[in-house]
């Protein structure tokens, strides 16, 4: 009796671990680690990104090789954690490619953008 407790013990154990593992990494989600991985091998290069869209990022992004997909607002805390590590390894992937201060180019073409856009006309 002792050593079936023991199994069950030790089944629950690694159940917990493993769904614990899952959640903080995002991997039952569509973007992961894994899913950067293998976007980046076959080109398809792109950042993630959730809640409101971003329409300085999704123009700019074009300029630097890359696309900025859209998630929607509706995200889980599993979802965020996997974009999360999606995204961490694109940017590393360009840091790599770029140089590292390539996300500095980025953020002042976005602000440029937002800048021009909202000037009033005459």
């Amino acid at each position: 009796m002792k050593k079936n407790l023991k199994i069950i013990l030790i089944v629950f154990a690694l159940s917990l671990l493993g769904f614990s593992i899952t959640y903080k990494f995002g991997l039952a989600t569509k973007y992961n680690y894994f899913s950067a991985k293998r976007d980046i091998s076959n080109g398809n290069i792109q950042i993630i990104s959730y809640g409101l869209p971003l329409i300085d990022e999704i123009l700019i992004s074009k300029s630097f090789a890359f696309q900025v997909e859209e998630f929607g607002c509706s995200i889980s805390n599993e979802q965020i954690n996997g974009i999360e590590k999606y995204n961490k390894i694109v940017k590393e992937y360009f840091t790599k490619i770029n140089g590292d201060n390539w996300g500095t180019q980025f953020n002042n073409k976005c602000d440029s953008l937002i800048k021009l856009i909202s000037q009033p006309n005459y």
